[in-house]
């Protein structure tokens, strides 16, 4: 701080200057001063100056009324000397004092200026504080908005990630209506298959009974032909008529034979066959077989309980149809999603229970490593159960990777 800085030091100089310019040098030095400058080099010369000047007449000098008037005159004098001595003294004491005040105030400028160079040296640090404040207030602006902007990046990411999210979770709940349909599929096939193992082994005994039937049917047929065979050589009246009867009656008995294998199948009732050009009498007799060798196949005791079986037989054909159209989705669909050359056939049942367990594997595989131990050990990793959290830490640990600069969430 320089002087001007100081009002009240400055104030004080001012004063103590002044003070001291007026009372530098004494009054009677500069009386004399005075006196000197004037030029008058005695007092007779300066008595005589002084009588010129004075209105009262003066008298000669040296004579007696001058020794008077010189006594008269030096009476006022001395007292005016006297109160300029003690004039003097009071000066003196003045001065004195103003010395004093002006050595303290002297001392006082030195602890200022001492105290001066400290503020300045303390305001030169103070500067350079300043400057490394500024150097680093910069520096965390740039670190604010690089920060800024990594924050607006995180967000970004996400709302990127949120949207991710919601798609997996369509995804999921899709593939979960799906696995519950395809469960639902699979337990559908387990029990139609036991109702077709069951039905194919009925059907398969059933089989048998009528090839066993059928064998005893030819035999009949031959002893038939062989009887009418003798008719014709026994009667030769009815030769012609017997005869073609007979023949008639053979082929009708052959086309029962073609027949009945398709009636193995029960893929048609007897009304959806094709009207055998026979009698009345044949076709009552041929009917009447059919429904017998029905019943014993489907082993009724009663028309009532052939008719109750008749039906759950054509349930059964519906089911079958039903599961047949499922199966034949189910395998457009494997071939959809596997890749192409996969299968240069329809695949067939096998492949498909196969395709549909191996997927059921893979899916528990899955929820187990989401639901485990592994899930188990990412929570106490990452410290949150929240998987919305979870992807967050990924998330900023993947951007903090990139940008090679790891820091501490």
């Amino acid at each position: 701080m320089s002087d001007k800085e100081n009002p009240r030091l400055q104030k004080r100089l001012d004063k103590l200057k002044e003070a001291h310019r007026k009372f530098e040098s004494p009054i009677i030095e500069d009386d004399q001063s005075d006196l000197s400058k004037s030029g008058y080099a005695s007092e007779k010369s300066l008595y005589e100056a002084y009588s010129s000047y004075s209105p009262r007449s003066r008298p000669v000098y040296g004579s007696l009324e001058w020794v008077s008037y010189e006594q008269e005159s030096i009476t006022p004098v001395a007292n005016d000397l006297n109160i300029n001595q003690s004039y003097f003294n009071k000066m003196t004491q003045i001065q004195e004092s103003l010395y004093a005040e002006i050595e303290t105030l002297k001392n006082d400028k030195k602890t200022l200026s001492n105290e001066n160079i400290q503020l300045r040296a303390k305001i030169q640090d103070l500067e350079k504080q300043n400057d490394s404040q500024s150097d680093k207030i910069q520096k965390k602006d740039k670190e604010l908005n690089k920060l800024i902007f990594d924050k607006d990046m995180l967000l970004k990411a996400e709302e990127d990630l949120k949207k991710m999210i919601e798609d997996i979770r369509k995804k999921h709940e899709f593939v979960s209506k799906e696995n519950n349909e395809i469960k639902q599929a699979i337990e559908l096939l387990k029990h139609e298959k036991r109702e077709i193992l069951k039905t194919t082994r009925e059907v398969e005994i059933k089989n048998e009974s009528m090839q066993k039937t059928l064998k005893i049917k030819e035999e009949d047929i031959k002893n038939l032909q062989q009887t009418l065979s003798e008719l014709e050589s026994s009667t030769g009246k009815f030769k012609g008529t017997s005869s073609q009867k007979l023949g008639t009656k053979t082929s009708k008995l052959h086309v029962k034979k073609l027949e009945i294998p398709e009636i193995r199948g029960i893929s048609e009732s007897p009304e959806r066959k094709k009207p055998l050009q026979l009698s009345d009498r044949t076709d009552e007799i041929l009917y009447k077989n059919l429904y017998l060798e029905a019943k014993k196949l489907l082993s009724a005791e009663n028309s009532t309980d052939f008719y109750e079986k008749i039906v759950k037989v054509k349930d059964i054909y519906a089911k079958y149809n039903k599961l047949k159209k499922f199966i034949d989705k189910l395998s457009d669909m494997i071939v959809q999603c596997s890749p192409s050359g996969s299968f240069t056939r329809d695949p067939s049942t096998h492949q498909i229970w196969k395709w549909v367990t191996r997927l059921l594997e893979e899916y528990m595989k899955l929820k187990q490593s989401i639901s485990g131990e592994s899930y188990a050990k990412l929570c106490q990793i990452l410290n949150t159960e929240s998987v919305e959290e979870m992807i967050e830490k990924v998330a900023y640990l993947q951007n903090t990777r990139s940008r090679g600069v790891l820091r501490n969430p």
